[in-house]
Order: C-alpha cells, then structure tokens, then sequence
C-alpha cells in the first residue's frame, strides 16, 4: 500500500478520510483495535475510517456523507482556480 498524496488542496470535511490506503501507522494500532472491540481480524480490511468514527454517527449525518466532501472540494476548487489565497 502507499500513501495518498494530494496536489493543490485537499478537504476533509471533519471527517476521517483515511481508509485501507497507508504504509504506516503507530506500532500496534490493529492489535489496540483488536482489544477495544474496534476491529475484528480476519474479515474486512482494517479501514482506519471505519474502525475509528464515532459510531453513534448514523449515515446520513452531515459530517459522514460523501456529498459534503463533494461540496466542500467543489468550493476549495472554485476559490483556489486563480491560485489568490
């Protein structure tokens, strides 16, 4: 796997955008997973996203939706297209 890198801007909506796409993460972070009931080995891919949000979110919260992030990336676009910030 590798890391994402981004060119321009990037919006993340106070989500957590990041999913099974990274190299590198704090010594032991499936296995503190693992213990806290976060994450269960053997099924689906540890998805960071996934096993850290707060799951008293429901979909379709405002701040879960891909359609905010769409929004907001559609903004930083326009406002960023003369490169004036």
């Amino acid at each position: 796997m590798n890391c994402s890198y981004t060119e321009g801007f990037y919006n993340i909506s106070t989500t957590l955008t990041l999913g099974c796409d990274f190299d590198l993460s704090s010594e032991g972070l499936k296995e503190k997973a693992t213990e806290e009931g976060l994450y269960q080995p053997g099924g689906d891919p540890f998805n960071f996203a996934d096993v850290f949000s707060d799951p008293q979110r429901t979909p379709g919260d405002d701040a879960d939706t891909p359609d905010r992030r769409e929004k907001g990336r559609k903004l930083l676009e326009k406002l960023t297209s003369k490169s004036k910030f």
